[in-house]
C-alpha cells in the first residue's frame, strides 16, 4: 500500500468513526444520485455508490483534483473493507434520507388505523 492510500485510508477510517458517532453531517447534493457529500474545513468528502461499486473521495472545496480516493465492490479493495465501505454508505443513505423515521412514522400511522 502507498503512503497517500495510507493516508486516505486514515482518513476513511476517521469519517467512518465520526459518522457513526453523530459527528458529521452528511448531505446528498442530487438526491437521484447515489451521491452523498460532507465538508470538513476546506475539504469535501463524496461518497458514491455506481451498482455495486462503492468510492470515498476527497477533494478540496471548489476544486476538481482528487486527493485520494478508495473504491472499494467487486474490484475494489479486501473484502473487510468493501463490506466497510458499505456500511458506510448505508449507514449515511440512511440518515440522510430518514428512512428510519419514515419506516417508525409510517408503523405508528398503521397502529392508529
Amino acid at each position: 500500500m502507498e503512503m497517500d492510500e495510507q493516508r486516505v485510508e486514515g482518513i476513511f477510517n476517521k469519517v467512518y468513526e465520526l459518522t457513526f458517532s453523530g459527528k458529521l453531517d452528511w448531505r446528498s447534493p442530487n438526491p437521484k444520485h447515489n451521491t452523498f457529500v460532507t465538508e470538513v474545513g476546506i475539504y469535501v468528502i463524496y461518497l458514491e455508490r455506481s451498482g455495486l461499486t462503492y468510492a470515498f473521495t476527497v477533494k478540496r472545496s471548489g476544486e476538481t483534483i482528487n486527493l485520494g480516493v478508495l473504491s472499494g465492490g467487486l474490484f475494489g479493495r479486501s473484502e473487510q473493507f468493501n463490506e466497510k465501505l458499505e456500511k458506510l454508505y448505508e449507514k449515511v443513505n440512511r440518515a440522510v434520507f430518514k428512512i428510519d423515521q419514515g419506516l417508525d412514522d409510517l408503523l405508528k400511522s398503521l397502529d392508529n388505523i
